[in-house]
């Protein structure tokens, strides 16, 4: 058989082209047998954006600060569906910090809510206060206010847990007046 300049006669006989081929075959052996996407990057607490093919300046979604398992795979849930309509990523990434502030606030000592059924309007009016207390009309104020709605709202919708009672909304009213002068309603 005659030999040609870029490949060997006998194809056991290394070559310009083995070594490629063998680096690239192996790359594919190894992806193969590691899951990608979603299915690898759903269960961990933080979400590397470049793993689901998300090229941004946000590289991350962090969920290892929300101590309730329960709430966690909510703010999952939430966050991929939100990613997976299109939504912006730093606009999927505000979401689970606003799940993660309230999830702080429901394991403090002096509120301790283990279920999703306590999160009730009660409830919510002391969060408004503690909000208030911490922020004070700034824009993360109003955000995580709003945040959390639609997160409540996700919840109702795609019917993820049935348990939220129907008291677990903001109001208009509950929204602070903008620190910049301007009414915030």
């Amino acid at each position: 058989m005659r030999e040609t300049p870029h490949m060997p006669a006998d194809p056991g006989e290394a070559g310009p082209e083995r070594p490629r081929l063998q680096l690239h075959t192996g790359q594919r052996i190894k992806e193969a047998g590691r899951r990608n996407g979603w299915d690898s990057e759903y269960d961990r607490d933080i979400w590397r954006l470049r793993e689901l093919g998300i090229k941004t300046k946000i590289a991350h979604i962090r969920f290892d600060r929300i101590p309730q398992p329960w709430l966690k795979d909510l703010a999952k849930r939430w966050a991929r569906w939100r990613l997976s309509t299109g939504l912006g990523s730093e606009s999927a990434a505000s979401a689970p910090r606003a799940v993660t502030h309230f999830a702080q606030f429901l394991a403090s000592p002096a509120v301790r809510a283990i279920r999703l059924d306590q999160v009730a309007r009660p409830l919510l009016e002391r969060y408004l206060a503690h909000l208030h207390a911490d922020y004070a009309g700034r824009a993360v104020h109003r955000n995580f206010i709003g945040q959390l709605n639609l997160f409540f709202l996700a919840i109702r919708q795609h019917r993820w847990n049935d348990s939220l009672p129907a008291s677990a909304v903001f109001f208009p009213e509950d929204f602070p007046v903008s620190t910049s002068g301007c009414p915030g309603r």
